[in-house]
């Protein structure tokens, strides 16, 4: 009889232990997790998931589980920013001009009327003449869709051929990456209004010739800022993880790294395509386009 009953305390003592043990890690789980959700930006992206954290709790919650909730909080957030909302009014009148000009325009923005130079805006032209006379609201309606133009080509051709040079750079290492920087500090070296100079001597004037001078120049500019950024990523344990898994490099690249870096590129791109309709305006002062191409270069060189 004691045998049974040193039996029965002996395995009642043991679950007790194994259910104080069980509740010790999973509370240990809960404050890893919290105190990990706490750490880094607002915004996380790993491992394919995206994270906000609560203003409140701090707490990081999973965009991806949220479905359309998240996307919808996020389009409120912005629409809560008034330099958002300020932005995306202008670009969507300058869309809205680039679209309208496709079908309409008040007057053939090439048309020159030398007796009606520099008329005021009235009701035969709204916005009034430049020097030729040609209808400045029509070349506004023109001048917008070539603008685009001019800085999406400029940007893709950079992102492209830049993005893969950075990608390249920062998987291979070693002499790959010093000559894809050094490429960089050479491009670097000559002021990008040399570059579409030569380029131009070379190839000769015009709108495509500007263009891909244009281009090339931001092509160092992703090549750097995805080769740091890359770096950075490539560093992380959930790299090591996906390598451990059997993943290629190709793989890891497209999968891993460039979802991660895509906020740096789109911020840069924002920023480059700017500068390219700027860097047009340039190239038409010193007469490397074609003069009667109408974009908003004409209006940024009105004396």
């Amino acid at each position: 009889e004691n045998v049974m009953v040193g039996r029965h305390i002996h395995t009642e003592s043991g679950w007790l232990a194994s259910m104080m043990f069980w509740g010790a890690a999973k509370r240990e789980q809960i404050r890893h997790r919290e105190a990990a959700a706490r750490v880094g930006r607002d915004h996380v992206v790993e491992q394919g998931e995206r994270c906000v954290r609560h203003p409140r709790t701090g707490l990081c919650q999973n965009l991806n589980a949220r479905g359309e909730g998240s996307r919808d909080g996020l389009i409120m957030r912005c629409l809560r920013q008034r330099n958002f909302v300020i932005g995306l009014i202008l670009v969507g009148i300058v869309l809205s001009a680039a679209l309208l000009s496709y079908f309409w325009t008040p007057h053939p923005p090439a048309r020159i009327n030398v007796p009606g130079r520099l008329a005021p805006a009235s009701a035969t032209h709204w916005f009034g003449t430049d020097h030729f006379g040609r209808d400045v609201f029509s070349m506004i309606l023109v001048g917008s869709r070539n603008s685009i133009a001019v800085g999406i080509v400029a940007v893709t051709i950079g992102v492209l051929t830049g993005v893969g040079l950075g990608l390249l750079a920062s998987a291979r290492r070693g002499w790959v990456e010093d000559l894809v920087m050094r490429m960089a500090d050479f491009t670097f070296a000559f002021p990008a209004i040399l570059s579409a100079i030569l380029i131009t001597a070379i190839l000769g004037p015009g709108t495509f010739n500007s263009i891909l001078a244009i281009g090339i120049f931001n092509i160092p500019v992703f090549a750097r800022i995805t080769r740091g950024a890359a770096n950075a990523i490539l560093a992380r344990d959930f790299i090591l993880a996906a390598r451990a898994a059997g993943k290629g490099r190709v793989r890891i690249l497209v999968e891993h790294v460039l979802p991660n870096i895509s906020n740096v590129l789109i911020v840069q791109a924002t920023i480059n395509f700017a500068l390219a309709i700027l860097a047009r305006s340039e190239e038409h002062t010193s007469e490397l386009q074609s003069q009667s191409t109408i974009s908003y270069a004409v209006f940024c060189l009105k004396k």
